[in-house]
């Protein structure tokens, strides 16, 4: 992942927060675009107040294009100095498919917040990887930027 691209997200997210009026949303279920690695669609259901399930899907690139699918567990806790902003851990695992095939781990942290008024959702997050088994195996320290849609 370039650098640039990753603290220009956080520079983004850093002047939305300080320029927005925020008030929390709760949300069940959102569906939007990561950026970092590759282009991805992702799908966040929470499902039992803090916790939830993300799903990942998209077009990795870098050391090798592959197409990527992760299953992540998500543990979110607000920053009370800083509401509505949360901060979240993450564990769970991937398959990559298409140039190269295997299976891996992946687990990190990150920050999301969610409007009010806007039925948007926005997550920054690290979010390293190591691939135990398959045709490529590696180890990679990742990010990203996720942009949702709140559906309910």
């Amino acid at each position: 992942m370039n650098n640039f691209n990753f603290f220009s997200g956080i520079a983004f997210f850093t002047t939305f927060l300080i320029t927005t009026n925020l008030e929390a949303q709760m949300y069940d279920h959102a569906i939007g675009l990561r950026g970092g690695a590759g282009i991805n669609f992702t799908y966040k259901k929470f499902f039992d107040g803090n916790n939830a399930f993300e799903a990942i899907v998209g077009w990795y690139t870098g050391r090798d294009d592959h197409l990527g699918l992760g299953l992540l567990y998500e543990r979110h806790e607000e920053i009370s100095e800083l509401h509505p902003l949360h901060w979240y851990w993450a564990a769970g695992g991937f398959v990559t498919l298409v140039n190269s095939t295997g299976i891996g781990l992946m687990g990190g942290a990150g920050l999301d917040i969610s409007f009010n008024r806007l039925p948007i959702n926005i997550s920054i997050d690290l979010l390293p990887r190591i691939q135990i088994a398959g045709s490529n195996r590696f180890i990679e320290f990742g990010g990203g930027l996720a942009v949702r849609y709140i559906l309910n």
